[in-house]
Order: structure tokens, then C-alpha cells, then sequence
């Protein structure tokens, strides 16, 4: 089994009251080492949140929490969440 690098998120949030709760990461489980998880709890969000990885394109939320499929072990991810009132904190 391979599994994550030890830090394999940075979160930074961008927002008035966008508080992240918890993280919860899966180390792969397949030979490939590409099958990780990491669920993402946030809180206090002031209108429509968004993420990127890893400097990416922006995508909106719909469901709380936050779940990202298909890691990569030995791979380490940054995650941006930011909600619409960012530029007015």
C-alpha cells in the first residue's frame, strides 16, 4: 500500500467567516496509488463557495462537505476555498 506524503494538503481559505472544521484523508489503496480521498467539513461561509487544487480553475460547491477523489500518493495538494463576499472582508 502507498501512502500520502505527510502533508499532502495546504488549505487556505479566503473568505469574511469561511472556517474550515475538519480534514479527513484516505491513503490510497490500489497498486496504482491514485485512489486517496480527502473530505473537507467548512463552516460560517457567507454565499456561494468555490475551490481550486493546486492553483487550478475555481469550482463551485453544492454539498457541505467538501470530497476529493483520486489522489495521488507521494503528492502534495494545495486547496484554496474561498466564498463570494471575499473582497469585501
Amino acid at each position: 500500500m502507498r501512502s500520502f506524503k505527510k502533508n499532502i494538503y495546504k488549505l487556505n481559505n479566503k473568505g469574511c467567516n469561511l472556517e474550515i472544521l475538519s480534514v479527513v484523508t484516505t491513503d490510497p489503496t490500489n497498486v496504482e496509488g491514485n485512489d486517496g480521498t480527502v473530505t473537507i467539513l467548512y463552516s460560517g461561509n457567507q454565499g456561494n463557495v468555490s475551490y481550486n487544487i493546486n492553483g487550478g480553475t475555481f469550482s463551485g460547491l453544492t454539498d457541505q462537505p467538501l470530497v476529493l477523489t483520486g489522489l495521488i500518493s507521494s503528492t502534495e495538494y494545495t486547496i484554496i476555498m474561498k466564498d463570494d463576499f471575499e473582497e469585501y472582508c
